[in-house]
């Protein structure tokens, strides 16, 4: 018994991080930390049970054997899932490889794009058009804007703005880990972890911190 590790150069199995539901919530996207990996499930129709996981590593070289050895999808964290399970689309934070892995559900799972983040992007959150992610970049301490149609970065706001005589220093260190917006969407909250406090981030026009 047991589930069968996928990373079998180190023998580990699965650690469920992140988990991202489709909006008609018959679909559940699992981000496995430990694996390189996220497992896809579907609620069989007309019952509350659900299917047998469908298992996809993001590492680019175990989908085309042509790119083994080049980075991507490594340490998965977190899941938001775009539109209903078997025709939409989930993005999954790498922190590893610094970049999103945008990951169709139509069929078989599979990674249709990457983008990268300058950071390593943490939790994430979509506008209720989902048109829109927001992600919190440790390291970088911003918060990326990406496109959800395009699947490019709009913009990167930094959560902590600093003086005009500090800013050429570019100074990090809030460590972002977490990301939500306001009901009416005018506004973006992001848990700064190592400053122990929360940046309130005003949007539409010119973004700035309050």
């Amino acid at each position: 018994g047991g589930l069968e590790p996928i990373n079998e150069q180190v023998a580990v199995t699965p650690c469920a991080a992140g988990v991202g539901i489709s909006n008609d919530g018959k679909t559940l996207v699992v981000a496995n930390f430990g694996n390189d990996s996220v497992t896809v499930f579907h609620r069989v129709s007309g019952t509350n049970n659900w299917s047998a996981g469908t298992e996809l590593d993001l590492r680019p070289g175990k989908s085309n054997p042509a790119q083994s050895g080049v980075p991507g999808g490594e340490y998965p964290f977190w899941v938001v899932v775009k539109g209903n399970g078997t025709s939409g689309t989930a993005y999954v934070s790498s922190i590893r490889d610094r970049e999103i892995d945008v990951v169709s559900l139509s069929g078989a799972p599979s990674v249709t794009t990457r983008i990268s983040v300058k950071g390593q992007p943490n939790k994430m959150t979509l506008n209720a058009a989902q048109s829109l992610l927001y992600v919190a970049d440790d390291q970088a301490d911003t918060v990326d804007i990406i496109d959800t149609t395009k699947n490019v970065v709009l913009e990167s706001i930094p959560v902590v703005p600093l003086p005009a005589t500090l800013a050429p220093y570019k100074y990090k260190g809030a460590n972002p880990n977490s990301v939500t917006l306001s009901p009416d969407e005018t506004q973006l909250y992001v848990t700064n972890a190592n400053l122990n406090c929360v940046a309130v981030i005003a949007l539409g026009g010119t973004n700035s911190n309050d």
